[in-house]
C-alpha cells in the first residue's frame, strides 16, 4: 500500500514538474510575457508634450545629437552633434526644422503591431536609438528604430514589441544633417 502511494506521489510530482517545464518553455519562446496588448493601427504607443522635454539624444551611425534645456519654459534647444566620421562637432541653438522632427516623436501612432523580433529581419537599417527625458523624475523613454531599405516603413522597438510607427525616415536624415538645417534662422 505504502509503494503505490508513493508511485502516486512520484507520478503527481513529475506531472507537476513537467506542467511547469512547459509554462516556462511556453513563455520563453514567445518573447517573456504572458500576455501582449494587441495594438491596432492608430494607436499612441508613447506621447509626451514636446514642452516636457528636458534632453533629447539621438544616436546613430553618422552621428550623435543631444538636445536639452534647463528649464521648462525655455522654447529653445541647445544641440550638440559629435560625428562619427571624424567631422568638427556641432553646436547650435534649435530652430524650425529641429522642432518639426521632434514633434514626431512626440506622438508616436503604430501602424503594425509584431508579436516576435522575427519582423525586425524585414527592416534591415539601423537607423539608431533615441532616448527621450522629461523634466520628471521617472525613467527615459528608450527606442531603437530601423526601416526598410527603400526607407519606406520605420521599426520602432522598445524592451517589449516592436511597432511599425508614424515616423518617416527622413526624419532621422535632418537628425544627422547638423546644425546647418536643425539651427535656427
Amino acid at each position: 500500500m505504502i509503494a503505490i502511494n508513493q508511485r502516486k506521489h512520484l507520478l503527481f510530482l513529475t506531472l507537476f514538474v513537467s506542467v511547469l517545464f512547459l509554462a516556462w518553455l511556453w513563455y520563453t519562446l514567445s518573447g517573456g510575457s504572458w500576455h501582449k496588448v494587441r495594438m491596432e493601427p492608430g494607436t499612441e504607443i508613447f506621447a509626451i508634450q514636446e514642452k516636457q522635454i528636458r534632453r533629447f539624444v539621438y544616436e546613430g551611425s553618422i552621428s550623435t545629437l543631444t538636445a536639452t534645456r534647463k528649464n521648462i519654459a525655455d522654447s529653445d534647444f541647445q544641440i550638440d552633434i559629435k560625428f562619427n566620421d571624424g567631422r568638427l562637432s556641432d553646436r547650435c541653438i534649435s530652430g524650425n526644422t529641429f522642432k518639426s522632427v521632434l514633434s514626431s516623436f512626440c506622438s508616436i501612432r503604430v501602424k503594425r503591431a509584431f508579436q516576435d523580433k522575427s519582423a525586425q529581419r524585414s527592416y534591415p537599417i539601423d537607423l539608431g536609438s533615441v532616448v527621450i527625458e522629461d523634466f520628471s523624475k521617472l525613467s527615459p523613454a528608450t527606442w531603437k528604430f530601423k526601416s526598410t531599405t527603400t526607407k519606406s516603413a520605420v521599426l520602432a522597438i522598445d524592451e517589449m514589441q516592436s511597432y511599425e510607427v508614424d515616423i518617416g525616415a527622413d526624419s532621422f536624415d535632418k537628425l544627422n544633417s547638423g546644425c546647418k538645417n536643425l539651427a535656427a534662422q
